[in-house]
């Protein structure tokens, strides 16, 4: 790990082999069209195509397409890091299910948080703490993130706390963040933000963030699949599998409970951001209905996490050099 950035060798080559490939403007790179740029806010021809990214990263480390592609993804979208190092031109999927597409249909350049990664890293700025900022989790490590303001102004001033962890996509943290912060093991719970809101007649709950490390198109599936389950109770044995075939259909003998849901849709759009909108049944109550979905995975998470050192040691213990590193992040954020 760098001790200017915190970055692996692996995602420093990868940012290097981007910038190698970035065209100039007016250059197109190959497979670069026009149309590829109708949303770009940066100059023309500025991104690299990513298998010509990814055959130098493998000229380079011997780490292959199959493997480096997802990295690269890791570093480009938000959902994962505070500070995308990579700007991603093309489909690269979403924090749920869908996957993003084949590396020949996407292309990249490096972010404003990227070039200062590599100016950091040959000198031409102080170091710049974007490993005590990020931690781990962005590749599935067990070191979380802190909100990039907070590392800076403890960097700065000398202090010894940077607050709780803090996830790219919002959520909440709870449980022992004292013990993870003085560097002990920590089982710590992820759990959705989740507010209230009333509509005409009805009472909605609203999922808002999720944490890094949930699902979000797996939330509607499992909180009607839950609602589902406890509201007709367990499964009763099946009669018909023992009837005389076309006989009658043997009545469903579960007891019914009171039902928490009417519905549940997913609202979420780039205009509005994650909306998951759990319709409250006529009668329901919404403080229990709360603590009932909060109960629910993914809505919470359980995870163990564990800091290289207490958290003052690392920020005591961090080289801000001549500090020309963080007024340049300063200037990012």
């Amino acid at each position: 790990m760098s001790a200017r950035t915190g970055l692996e060798p692996f995602e420093v080559a990868l940012l290097e082999a981007v910038e190698l490939h970035e065209s100039a403007p007016g250059d197109d790179a190959p497979g670069d069209r026009p149309e590829d740029h109708a949303d770009d806010d940066g100059p023309a021809g500025s991104a690299a195509a990513t298998p010509q990214v990814l055959a130098t990263v493998e000229a380079a480390t011997g780490v292959g397409p199959r493997y480096a592609y997802p990295m690269l993804v890791d570093l480009a979208v938000p959902w994962r890091r505070h500070l995308p190092l990579l700007e991603p031109l093309g489909n690269v999927g979403t924090q749920g299910d869908d996957p993003p597409a084949d590396a020949r249909y996407t292309m990249v350049r490096l972010s404003p948080a990227g070039r200062l990664a590599l100016a950091s890293e040959r000198g031409a700025v102080g170091p710049v703490p974007f490993g005590v900022v990020e931690g781990t989790l962005y590749r599935d490590g067990t070191v979380p993130s802190f909100a990039p303001d907070a590392v800076l102004a403890a960097l700065r001033t000398g202090a010894m706390d940077a607050g709780p962890p803090v996830l790219p996509t919002g959520g909440l943290v709870e449980g022992d963040v004292e013990g993870l912060l003085a560097g002990r093991p920590a089982r710590l719970r992820l759990v959705c933000r989740v507010v209230r809101e009333h509509r005409p007649g009805r009472e909605v709950l609203v999922v808002t963030e999720v944490p890094l490390g949930a699902n979000p198109d797996e939330i509607g599936r499992m909180v009607a699949a839950r609602h589902d389950a406890e509201v007709r109770g367990a499964p009763a044995v099946r009669y018909a599998d023992y009837l005389p075939e076309g006989g009658p259909e043997a009545p469903d003998l579960r007891p019914l409970r009171h039902p928490f849901l009417a519905d549940v849709r997913d609202e979420t759009s780039t205009a509005v951001g994650c909306r998951i909108v759990v319709v409250l049944a006529a009668g329901a109550d919404p403080v229990d209905a709360l603590a009932w979905l909060r109960d629910i995975w993914p809505v919470s998470i359980d995870v163990d996490w564990q800091l290289p050192a207490p958290q003052a040691h690392r920020l005591a213990g961090w080289d801000r050099g001549d500090g020309t590193g963080l007024d340049a992040l300063a200037a990012l954020l």
